[in-house]
């Protein structure tokens, strides 16, 4: 189990060994009151750590500071007076730290909730409660009956001794295709938030927009950590698919928050059901954005790739096989008929 009280004692010791052998005229008096002030604070900070190697240097360093304050205050009295003044300011520096802790666990559950993984929020509570320097915790779940996507979320702690979210590692599986595994590093310093859903929707080789700019895995190429390189695509390319949507015969386009909420799905990366409509007809079709060719993919609902003339086509083409079918049921019940007569 991590000590993260033994790793600053072993920072301290290294600064103290520095300053002994690079000052002219060592002074050990102003150097033990400096030790004293750092035992204070690393005892008002790990007050009540649940880690047990924790506790017993906490118990070694209280009677290590009773050795050095007998050395720097000799009189009984002065050292009761400032035994006293000392549990007030250690008092002090275990509420402090109790809070920031707790704002701590709020920011990073927060976070961690808009990213997409609500569910993950109380078991990085319940890790960070535990003390490690480092922890994980990881949700699996299917997308559809095919694939599964699995994401492992990464902590560890900063120079400050609180927690940061250092990013997630996510893996998606297709099961008719078990050798084709595809997994991908989102790390937070990248400077760009991807949620839970884009990172679905970025492994399953669709397009997303950040601030402005289309990105898009190369499924073909890696970096030498094992992570997809990403295509992009900014407001000078010129993919305007606001601008594309309203020149399709969408259903969706004739109502306006039905067409803002379309338009917020295609920039997540999402694959949308839609409706278009040809003559007063109407076909069902999924669609997802394509900045690369400044298009839509369109597909019908068994999940084949059309074209838009296609789409439209297809549509009179089922209107007109429709009308043929009518009209030969007209004519064999009209034969049926003549012929009982």
């Amino acid at each position: 189990m991590e000590n993260k009280i033994l790793d600053k004692l072993n920072t301290w010791q290294a600064v103290e060994d520095k300053l002994n052998l690079s000052l002219l005229t060592v002074d050990k008096r102003g150097i033990l009151k400096e030790k004293l002030r750092f035992f204070d604070d690393i005892m008002g900070r790990f007050n009540g750590t649940p880690n047990a190697e924790e506790q017993t240097a906490l118990r070694m360093m209280r009677r290590e500071r009773s050795h050095i304050s007998k050395q720097l205050y000799p009189n009984p009295f002065i050292r009761f007076i400032r035994s006293l003044a000392n549990r007030f300011v250690v008092q002090n520096i275990t509420i402090a730290s109790s809070l920031l802790q707790e704002q701590n666990k709020q920011i990073l559950e927060g976070y961690v909730k808009q990213l997409g993984f609500g569910s993950l929020a109380e078991k990085v509570r319940e890790q960070i409660s535990k003390g490690h320097l480092q922890f994980s915790v990881s949700t699996s779940s299917y997308i559809n009956d095919k694939e599964r996507i699995d994401h492992e979320l990464l902590f560890s702690t900063n120079s400050s001794g609180l927690y940061q979210m250092d990013g997630y590692k996510s893996r998606l599986m297709n099961e008719t295709k078990p050798g084709e595994i595809r997994e991908h590093f989102f790390n937070r310093e990248s400077g760009t938030t991807i949620t839970a859903n884009e990172a679905v929707n970025l492994l399953s080789g669709r397009a997303i927009e950040k601030a402005g700019v289309w990105q898009k895995f190369d499924l073909n190429d890696k970096d030498q950590h094992g992570n997809f390189r990403m295509k992009k695509f900014d407001s000078q390319y010129g993919y305007d698919i606001e601008k594309v949507l309203k020149n399709l015969p969408l259903k969706e386009g004739q109502v306006h928050n039905n067409f803002k909420s379309l338009l917020r799905n295609l920039k997540q990366g999402n694959r949308e059901h839609v409706t278009f409509i040809h003559q007063g007809n109407e076909t069902k079709y999924f669609i997802q954005a394509d900045p690369q060719f400044k298009s839509l993919q369109i597909f019908d609902e068994g999940d084949k790739k059309v074209s838009l003339a296609q789409a439209v086509a297809n549509k009179q083409a089922q209107v007109k096989q429709m009308a043929v079918v009518a009209d030969d049921n007209r004519k064999s019940k009209l034969r049926r008929t003549r012929h009982i007569y």
